[in-house]
């Protein structure tokens, strides 16, 4: 498929997702090699949501109630998408479906995260992995730990 056709066929996103769809099309200008046209203005700074959300499974909401979300990566996914139901969430977050479904979810104060420095990068659409097909929207926060004073849990 021609890059610069998908560029063209989420052209309409900004307007349906706001900030978000600006990055959306500059990701999609980047895979593009950066020559692609896109709207005058798109290429302005995507402003990140103040609050981000984690899903995960109940079974561990207990612990990162009290220790906080812990990555051994140092990458933790989040997306500004709250609204998602648990299917919902596995199949557009391209969660692994060995691990059940994600019935628990976390709000997570990303304005104060990065206030303390905490680097953030995204929001971008979500790749195909553990043959799931993605499609929503991710933002990643790059630490080890979220501390359980940023998080509020949602269910």
């Amino acid at each position: 498929m021609d890059a610069a056709w998908e560029i063209h066929a989420i052209a309409s996103l900004p307007r349906a997702l706001g900030a978000l769809g600006v990055g959306i099309l500059n990701a999609a200008d980047a895979r593009a090699g950066g020559g692609a046209a896109v709207a005058q203005g798109a290429r302005q700074a995507v402003k990140l949501p103040a609050k981000v959300y984690h899903y995960t499974r109940s079974s561990v909401a207990p612990l990162i109630e009290r220790y906080g979300l812990l990555s051994r990566t140092g990458s933790i996914y989040t997306t500004p998408d709250p609204n998602l139901s648990p299917l919902q969430a596995q199949i557009d977050l391209a969660l692994p479906p060995n691990r059940g479904l994600p019935d628990a979810l976390f709000e997570i104060d990303l304005a104060g995260l990065v206030a303390e420095g905490v680097q953030v990068t995204g929001p971008w659409l979500v790749g195909r992995w553990y043959n799931m097909p993605g499609g929503g929207i991710e933002v990643l926060i790059h630490a080890t730990r979220v501390e359980p004073r940023f998080l509020r849990r949602i269910r």
